[in-house]
């Protein structure tokens, strides 16, 4: 007697049963015996096994049986002390496949069954297969998971959940455990079939050993049965009963339930559900909520195919015009940022902003986006067109056309862009200026300190002049920190305070200073770079400049010597809002959505984003500005990080930013590059 038994119910595959055979003669383990049947109504097969060199044992049907006896015969012919029935499109991975397949029983004799992990290979893409050889690129290992295994362990019934073992041709039984329980393959099953006749085996003996190892190669096809039957409502509605009923499976609801789930999923009304199966409605409310929700699905999975595909063809065809358009609109509101802070008047300027909107609409509808930023997208399209159609504010609106018009760009090549543009552009005034042909040099007037002469440099005033410089500043030290010397860091450091010498900007100064000193920090010193102490101190900073800001709008400064303190060394930012006549920029000017009347202009940045667009969208800007930073953190993104912390700080004392000139807020384009990172943690682009 063999040590095990090979059957292959064959039918109408040659090239499988050679392949087959070829795996098979390749074993390393040599006591088996091949046992044949033939189901076929050609003899192609047949010449198959009249070729091969190897021992077997060959029976063709006179009358064609049917799958599920034609794998009965073979069974039943067999001598060996193990049962391996293979399929003709399956074959063995491995030389020593067979050998660990035995030992797997050998190894653990309480148990009657064993099964193992397969390769799932897709013959339609599969290259000419030699000596039972498959290319790593046609097939996927597919292995039962540990929590599957357990709810087999606990109750082999768990099989009517799904057949997490696999197919006939990834599991060995003894005979003996066949013969004792007079087992086979149940006719009256085509779907069910493999699943149904483990429930009977494991009933006698619940004993089980699997191995996730890939032994067994399971051809994938079309023209299989199982694709077949597999979606056929009636077999479906019939064998799920039959095997329901012939396991008495009623008594636990979670099998109740997983046949009211596939009977809903058929079709099937509950009055047309058999009585006996004891489906209550709840079970079957339950069963339609998840149709309905599997129905949306796949919906959603449609439209997103579509969605891709189009999309796809679109950026392919219009991207690079696309992005031509965008950095046409980039240097349009540059010119705009650089004759703004000129003598110069723009009388154009509105019509200039719509110009720029349409570019940068034109880049956003050809950039195909995943779902996660679609849903950003059109939620914050939603809020800028409600913000607009409230307060007459178009800014939301315009910023998320712009930042979504970058998402995937290279962001970093637009901020180099920005950088020497809007550097180009601000010399070019400073020259106007010395030269005597456009703009002040200097201003000499009272700043708040008694007549003196600061310089301007054709930028209009020097608070503006230093402005644009720390911007600049910040945004040089994002972009090439990582190459920048010592002795550049101390050139950029001078520079700041030559600057200062001439403007007597403070807070500018300051922020350049500290954008400076975190940088040399950051790029020298591992510990803190990698660390949480700065990244925590800074947020923290921050939330103090907020917390500032939101007693600037309720306490009058005058009344409460702490605020006042603090409102003197920010030279009477908060004393500011209480010096207009109806207080703008206070508490009580405050609404959920801004209102129209609020046009004021004032320096307190962050109190000036909810007074002009109100609560709730200064809510979401700071949640949104708050998770990037925490993201920058945990990425220790240390030169994004400290450009989006001093625009924010900067912010509190000063609404440089806050404005309608979308080319001279640079978190915009920060905020674009971390968008992917926010929603789906993909990597920016740098």
């Amino acid at each position: 007697m063999s040590k095990v038994s090979i059957c292959i119910p064959a039918y109408e595959n040659p090239e499988g049963v050679s392949r087959l055979l070829r795996s098979a003669e390749q074993q390393t383990m040599k006591d088996y015996e091949i046992i044949i049947t033939d189901d076929s109504r050609g003899d192609a097969v047949e010449k198959v096994v009249r070729g091969f060199s190897g021992a077997v044992r060959y029976i063709r049907n006179p009358e064609p049986a049917g799958a599920v006896a034609n794998w009965n015969k073979a069974i039943k012919l067999a001598e060996g002390e193990y049962i391996h029935l293979l399929h003709h499109d399956d074959w063995y991975s491995e030389p020593d496949s067979l050998e660990k397949f035995i030992l797997l029983l050998e190894n653990n004799n309480e148990a009657d069954l064993a099964f193992c992990g397969t390769f799932q290979v897709d013959l339609s893409q599969m290259p000419d297969i030699r000596d039972g050889q498959t290319a790593a690129g046609c097939r996927s290992a597919r292995a039962i998971r540990a929590e599957e295994e357990q709810l087999l362990r606990e109750d082999y019934r768990n099989l009517f959940l799904g057949n997490t073992i696999g197919a006939p041709s990834a599991v060995l039984v003894r005979a003996s455990a066949i013969m004792r329980g007079g087992l086979s393959y149940d006719t009256n099953l085509t779907w069910l079939v493999d699943s149904e006749y483990y429930m009977q085996l494991l009933s006698q003996n619940p004993v089980f050993v699997c191995t996730k190892e890939p032994l067994i190669c399971i051809g994938l096809s079309g023209g299989q049965l199982t694709n077949r039957v597999g979606t056929d409502a009636e077999i479906l509605r019939n064998e799920y009963g039959y095997v329901y009923r012939k396991h008495h499976l009623g008594a636990k609801s979670v099998f109740r339930q997983r046949l009211s789930d596939v009977l809903t999923g058929t079709g099937l009304r509950y009055s047309d559900i058999p009585a006996e199966y004891g489906i209550t409605r709840k079970e079957f409310r339950i069963s339609r909520r998840k149709e309905r929700n599997a129905y949306c699905g796949r919906l959603r999975d449609t439209a997103e195919y579509l969605y891709q595909k189009w999309a796809g063809k679109l950026d392919r065809l219009l991207g690079k015009p696309a992005s031509a358009l965008f950095y046409l609109g980039l240097f349009i509101e540059i010119g705009i940022v650089v004759i703004d802070k000129s003598s110069l008047l723009n009388p154009f300027e509105g019509q200039l902003f719509r110009v720029t909107f349409l570019l940068f609409a034109v880049k956003m509808l050809t950039t195909c986006y995943q779902p996660a930023e679609r849903n950003w997208l059109f939620f914050y399209l939603a809020l800028g067109v409600l913000s607009w159609r409230i307060t007459g504010r178009n800014e939301i609106l315009r910023i998320t056309v712009f930042i979504a018009a970058m998402v995937h760009m290279n962001v970093r090549r637009i901020m180099k862009t920005t950088l020497w543009a809007t550097l180009a552009g601000c010399l070019v005034l400073v020259c106007l200026s010395l030269t005597g042909h456009l703009g002040t040099v200097s201003l000499t007037q009272d700043f708040g300190k008694g007549i003196e002469t600061r310089y301007c440099l054709g930028l209009g005033h020097p608070n503006a002049l230093h402005c644009m410089a720390m911007m600049l500043l910040l945004l040089f030290l994002y972009l090439y920190e990582s190459g920048l010397k010592l002795y550049v860091f101390a050139a950029l450091a001078a520079g700041n305070g030559i600057l200062y010498c001439l403007t007597r900007s403070n807070t500018a100064f300051l922020i350049g200073t500290a954008g400076i000193a975190l940088t040399v920090l950051m790029h020298y010193s591992r510990k803190c770079r990698e660390g949480n102490t700065v990244y925590i101190l800074g947020e923290a900073g921050f939330a103090a400049g907020l917390v500032f800001s939101a007693a600037a709008a309720v306490m009058n400064p005058w009344k409460h010597p702490l605020l006042q303190k603090i409102d003197t060394l920010l030279t009477g930012r908060a004393a500011s809002l209480w010096d207009t006549t109806f207080h703008e920029g206070t508490l009580s000017t405050w609404y959920w959505f801004s209102s129209a009347a609020n046009q004021t202009f004032f320096d307190l940045g962050w109190v000036r984003v909810i007074y002009w667009y109100g609560i709730i969208p200064g809510i979401l800007c700071l949640v949104l500005v708050f998770s990037l930073l925490e993201k920058m953190r945990s990425r220790k993104d240390a030169a994004a990080w400290i450009l989006l912390i001093l625009c924010c700080i900067y912010t509190v004392p000063e609404a440089h930013l806050i404005s309608e000139y979308l080319a001279r807020n640079y978190c915009f384009m920060l905020g674009a590059a971390y968008v992917p990172v926010l929603l789906q943690g993909q990597g920016t682009e740098k």
